[in-house]
């Protein structure tokens, strides 16, 4: 059903992976950022009978992607040329993008940078860069704090990113029942600490985008997100869809940060209106 491929851009090589079928290219960018683009495959596999291409890929530093020498080039921007390098290879002028969680934050960035790549943007739980009253409903405060107690107690990168995701499962999906399948999905990734270490020394640099950039998108853009996302709180994604005219916005109930699990068919139906 997926090909796995290389492309080679201006620093090094990114591997991706795309959907065999036919159909409206879609560039899906992964979470972590330290994770691998695998555990968005349930996220995306339904599209390739509904006309759209997947084409997800592992970020720089990420899965079978390339590692950075000078680790200060892990930074939003770079991504955001790295996903310009790729589409380009692809022979795509533009395509749907969907970036989630991290990726979301980045897409963003795309949307700030070069607008003109991007035919429909689909975030889905993600962060954005709304008023702070606008979030005063925070992620589940013990999320943050198991977060922060692994971030600053265990030293080597890799070691925390994998406590971080794995640790934290409980609270990324809402439904007990999906807890088992996030557990195996999650448990295969092949994590890095390429991200985390260079965020520990130089902190996390690069454009953000903003809700001008995102208006200017109009009707173009979707917000997806959980009802009960730990991580990102969904008063922000709608605070974010009253300041964008034209936008939608699809909250999934009974779903947390890995809304696809927690309630897949919902998640289906909402990904392929955001597509439609």
């Amino acid at each position: 059903m997926f090909e796995h491929f290389d492309v080679s851009t201006p620093e090094g090589h990114l591997h991706v992976v795309q959907a065999r079928t036919p159909g409206r290219p879609l560039l899906v960018i992964h979470g972590g950022p330290d994770w691998d683009h695998s555990y968005l495959l349930p996220a995306v596999a339904g599209l390739s009978g509904r006309g759209i291409r997947p084409i997800l890929f592992d970020l720089r530093g990420c899965g079978r992607s390339f590692r950075c020498a000078d680790d200060t080039r892990y930074t939003v921007d770079a991504v955001v040329g790295d996903i310009v390098a790729l589409l380009d290879a692809l022979d795509l002028p533009r395509a749907d993008v969907l970036g989630f969680s991290f990726g979301g934050v980045v897409a963003q960035a795309l949307a700030e940078q070069q607008p003109q790549r991007i035919e429909r943007l689909v975030l889905a739980s993600t962060a954005y860069p709304v008023a702070a009253e606008a979030t005063r409903a925070p992620a589940r405060p013990e999320l943050r704090a198991l977060w922060e107690q692994i971030f600053d107690t265990e030293p080597d990168p890799l070691a925390a990113t994998r406590r971080l995701a794995l640790e934290t499962l409980e609270l990324d999906v809402h439904r007990p029942e999906a807890l088992e399948a996030a557990r195996r999905l999650v448990g295969a990734v092949v994590f890095s600490g390429e991200w985390l270490g260079a965020v520990r020394r130089h902190g996390l640099k690069g454009t953000r985008g903003t809700l001008e950039s995102l208006g200017a998108l109009g009707g173009r853009v979707r917000l997806v997100h959980g009802e009960y996302d730990a991580r990102f709180a969904v008063e922000a994604a709608r605070a974010a869809h009253a300041a964008l005219p034209g936008a939608a916005l699809h909250v999934l109930p009974g779903a947390g940060h890995l809304a696809y699990l927690d309630v897949p068919a919902d998640w289906q139906v909402a990904l392929a209106a955001a597509l439609a």
